[in-house]
């Protein structure tokens, strides 16, 4: 094997994010170190693995600079989610360090495709903002409620 690509993890929305939260640091960090570790004992020099845009502070500066990274408070809601995130992106940076690996870390933004997940509780943002838009259109409801915080007009 000459490279990996390490994109497996635990997702899921916000609900999901708040009601374990031991799940999600324990699965990420236990995904990453096992995934991280065994490329380096197979002598992979090529790792690429995929974080997230949450690990950087809740009121980072916009546009966000990768020198954000643990400069502020985390959002409290994937707080345990973000923490495993940074954890995997330090494993990285540390067996690079130690055993001149070339183990790279890259932030994709929330996404949108096909056989995405809608599910009420456990769906990330746009596939649950779509989900609430189509069933407040087939309902001919007025308004969309967005996480139960305001009214938002269609």
């Amino acid at each position: 094997i000459d490279q990996v690509y390490l994109a497996a993890a635990k997702v899921g929305g916000i609900v999901a994010n708040n009601t374990y939260p031991a799940d999600f640091i324990y699965e990420n960090m236990m995904i990453e170190s096992n995934i991280i570790h065994a490329a380096h004992l197979y002598n992979v020099n090529k790792l690429l693995f995929l974080g997230s845009s949450c690990i950087y502070p809740k009121m980072a500066k916009q546009p966000i600079a990768e020198s954000e990274l643990l400069q502020g408070t985390l959002e409290a809601t994937n707080e345990p989610y973000a923490i495993a995130k940074i954890a995997g992106i330090k494993l990285c940076e540390s067996y690079n360090r130690q055993y001149n690996r070339d183990y790279r870390s890259v932030m994709p933004t929330n996404l949108y495709g096909p056989h995405d997940n809608f599910h009420p509780s456990n769906s990330h943002v746009i596939p649950a903002l779509l989900r609430r838009f189509h069933e407040a259109t087939a309902e001919n409801a007025p308004d969309v409620v967005v996480l139960s915080l305001i009214p938002i007009r269609r």
